[in-house]
C-alpha cells in the first residue's frame, strides 16, 4: 500500500513540476507562430536577409509583424496611387489635346456679338413694313389733326 502511495505521489509530483514548468517558460520564452503573409513572402523570397535577421533579433515580435504588415499595406497604396495619377495624367493629356479643337474666348466673344447682331426674328416682311409705316404715318396724321383742331378752338 505504501508502495502505491508513494507512486501516486511520485506521478503527482510530476504532474505539477511539468505545470510549473510550462507555466514559468511563458514568462522566458514568449514565442508566438509567424503569420501566414510572414511565412509565404519567405517562400517566394519576398523578404531581404537584412529583415530577416531583424525579426530574429527583435524583442517583440507582436509588433514586428504589425510594423511589416502596415509597411507593406503603404507599399501596395502607393502602388495604387501611382496608377490612379497615372491615370489622371492620361485623363489631362486627353483634355488638352480636345481643348485645341475648341473655339477660343475672344473668338467665342466675336461670335457673340454677330449672333446678337443678326436676329433673325426682328427681321420683318415687306409688307410688315409698309403696315408699320402706314401706322406710323396715320398716326402722325392723326396728331397733326387734334392739334390743327385744338388751336381753331382756342
Amino acid at each position: 500500500m505504501t508502495i502505491s502511495i508513494n507512486i501516486i505521489s511520485g506521478i503527482l509530483l510530476i504532474i505539477l513540476v511539468v505545470i510549473l514548468y510550462k507555466y514559468i517558460e511563458t514568462f522566458w520564452s514568449y514565442k508566438i507562430p509567424k503569420p501566414y503573409k510572414w511565412e509565404e513572402a519567405l517562400k517566394n523570397k519576398l523578404i531581404s536577409k537584412r529583415l530577416k535577421s531583424l525579426e530574429r533579433n527583435y524583442y517583440d515580435k507582436i509588433r514586428f509583424y504589425s510594423i511589416w504588415f502596415q509597411t507593406e499595406r503603404l507599399k501596395k497604396e502607393n502602388i495604387e496611387i501611382k496608377s490612379i495619377l497615372r491615370n489622371l495624367n492620361r485623363i489631362c493629356e486627353n483634355l488638352l489635346v480636345q481643348s485645341e479643337k475648341f473655339i477660343k474666348k475672344d473668338e467665342a466673344y466675336a461670335i457673340q456679338r454677330m449672333l446678337k447682331d443678326f436676329q433673325p426674328l426682328k427681321f420683318a416682311r415687306k409688307k410688315d413694313v409698309e403696315d408699320i409705316l402706314k401706322e406710323k404715318f396715320d398716326s402722325k396724321i392723326n396728331r397733326e389733326q387734334r392739334n390743327k383742331n385744338i388751336k381753331i378752338i382756342e
